[in-house]
């Protein structure tokens, strides 16, 4: 019976006691130089003054991606008019089928403030490093392949600056009031 109890109570507290944010042990960095979808070569610096919204994923994914950036884009809709203070940026770990015109018209399915960006393998490559984002390619019968990849929305303030890794079932409200409590505070 204590064991039950034990179990129920882990459950009902708060899990950012626990880890305190998705990856608790990690601060990722806001770098990167890829293009996004006008073939533009773009940076963190391009969206200083901002805050940003990074998740890393593909076009060709079943089910994390998509998932990932209806949120992203729910969490823009929650925002309200402070979303313009919010750049959500899509980071390709596929540049070999994600073309920056793939990339542009994928994530306009979802939300038109969301930037995809993609680039060579070195520089996804670098980004994915620069960010503590990880990706494996796994061969699939045919000649196709998915990717297996880290599944969480990063936080950085106006001036590129980490702010908090959301895990990929977080609730929106959660992402929403943590990214309200930081704009509100200015950073």
């Amino acid at each position: 019976m204590r064991f039950l109890v034990f179990i129920l109570v882990l459950v009902m507290l708060p899990t950012e006691l626990f880890v305190g944010s998705a990856r608790a042990d990690e601060r990722p960095e806001a770098k990167f130089s890829l293009v996004d979808s006008a073939g533009n070569r773009v940076s963190e610096a391009s969206y200083r003054g901002r805050f940003m919204l990074v998740a890393f994923g593909y076009t060709f994914c079943p089910d994390v991606c998509p998932t990932t950036l209806q949120a992203i884009s729910l969490v823009l809709d929650d925002l309200g008019e402070a979303a313009k203070d919010v750049q959500p940026v899509f980071i390709s770990i596929d540049p070999a089928r994600d073309t920056p015109e793939i990339m542009g018209r994928y994530v306009a399915h979802f939300h038109p403030d969301i930037v995809g960006l993609t680039g060579s393998g070195a520089d996804v490559a670098a980004a994915a490093e620069a960010f503590g984002a990880t990706f494996k390619k796994v061969p699939r019968a045919g000649g196709n392949y998915l990717m297996d990849h880290s599944a969480y929305i990063d936080l950085f303030d106006r001036s590129g600056g980490y702010v908090y890794s959301f895990a990929y079932d977080d609730p929106i409200e959660k992402i929403v009031a943590i990214t309200r409590k930081h704009m509100a505070g200015g950073s």
